[in-house]
């Protein structure tokens, strides 16, 4: 470990935070303003700010630090609290992303309480209590900044929370097909790397600032990935666009493998009515409504879901029986009529269904399956509307 003149770099330490402030505060803006406020966007924005928060008080403790009176111990004591407090909380909000990304789902509620509420409490609790024990950090008769006994482990058991995320990240993009899905994960598994970085840094150059920097270089990268797979996106509903599916598609047939594939396609019922009776900004909502009921179902799964255009909607499903494909699409119903039991708008929202399969035997053809998919979908809405005039009747 190499000792740096704390006098000699605190302008150095002050400067590269207030920098990484701006940068992730451009971040924290442009993912508020120019994304749909989902799951995801919420995480990241969260990430943000605890990160923005953390360099705050990162550098509350070098411009306190060894200042002299019982005020300036005080204000040590509480800054450094709220300084590994926000590291806690940001690793935390780092994981529950991370983990949403991969598996396109939230952390199932048991697992949550065994490995985050848990360990986040009982990590708290060693904080809070700094003052009393000096576990964690302490000061000295001169007020200056010491590392307690359990400085290294408590860093260590937060390293190890980011590795996890990144073996997860890295084991389920060798499952993925598409490129920019690919990308995106292990982009979440090289995470770790930037805090490893900048920790070591720091701990070899004692005095120095470098790892929250790198954290901001880090989430940096995450949003210019987001903002690259925006192009890929439909803006409103943030499921793949049509040239998105049409790249998938053709790196599908490409692959040759001799797999099952389904092919769903759907549209909204009545949809016309919706914007014609409720105005567009009701439409719209449907739209949105209707990709999350389609996102949450297919949760945890290899599926692709695109916006075909106006309120269609494509699911493709490699390795997906028949069975497993009609049982899929039950659940969409199902989750419709949950939704509207609900009455969250004043319409009923359901889909017309239909669904092209093969067997894997012969090369894939998506343009054929999908023209099949779409004309199953079309028989589908014919006998339901026949079914509605019959009741009518």
């Amino acid at each position: 470990m190499f000792a740096v003149d704390l006098g000699k770099t605190i302008f150095f330490n002050v400067g590269i935070d207030l920098f990484s402030i701006c940068i992730i505060s451009i971040v924290y803006g442009s993912l508020r303003s120019e994304f749909t406020d989902t799951q995801d966007v919420r995480l990241l924005c969260s990430t943000a700010l605890f990160v923005m928060l953390t360099l705050l008080s990162d550098i509350a403790t070098w411009l306190i630090n060894g200042r002299p009176g019982q005020t300036m111990r005080f204000l040590g004591y509480t800054v450094n609290i709220i300084y590994l407090m926000m590291q806690l909380i940001v690793i935390f909000k780092w994981l529950h992303y991370a983990y949403y990304r991969i598996y396109k789902t939230n952390m199932p509620h048991r697992r949550e309480v065994l490995v985050n509420r848990f360990p986040f409490l009982l990590m708290s609790v060693i904080i809070l209590t700094c003052p009393l024990n000096g576990w964690c950090f302490y000061y000295d008769k001169n007020n200056f900044y010491h590392r307690g006994v359990l400085s290294f482990p408590f860093s260590a058991v937060l390293i190890v929370y980011l590795i996890v995320s990144s073996a997860m990240a890295l084991k389920q993009s060798r499952k993925e097909v598409l490129n920019d899905r690919r990308k995106e994960l292990r982009l979440i598994s090289l995470f770790t790397l930037y805090p490893l970085a900048g920790g070591a840094a720091q701990t070899l150059l004692y005095g120095c600032s470098l790892l929250w920097p790198c954290v901001t270089a880090a989430i940096l990268q995450i949003y210019v990935n987001i903002e690259n797979q925006a192009v890929s996106q439909d803006p409103l509903t943030r499921m793949n666009n049509r040239g998105n599916l049409d790249r998938f598609l053709h790196i599908l047939e490409d692959s040759q493998a001799e797999q099952q594939v389904s092919f769903i396609m759907a549209d909204i019922d009545s949809f016309k009515k919706i914007n014609d009776v409720y105005g567009h900004a009701e439409g719209d909502n449907a739209l949105i409504q209707t990709a999350d009921i389609l996102r949450r179902t297919f949760s945890g799964t290899s599926a692709f879901l695109a916006r075909y255009g106006g309120d269609e909607f494509v699911i493709v499903v490699p390795g997906c029986s028949r069975d497993e494909t009609e049982k899929s699409i039950s659940e969409i119903q199902k989750r419709f009529e949950e939704f509207n039991c609900q009455k969250l708008s004043p319409y009923k929202l359901s889909m017309s269904i239909g669904y092209a399969w093969s067997d894997g035997k012969d090369r894939i053809c998506s343009l054929d399956l999908l023209k099949e998919a779409d004309e199953n979908m079309y028989h589908e809405k014919t006998r339901r509307r026949s079914g509605e005039h019959a009741l009518l009747a």
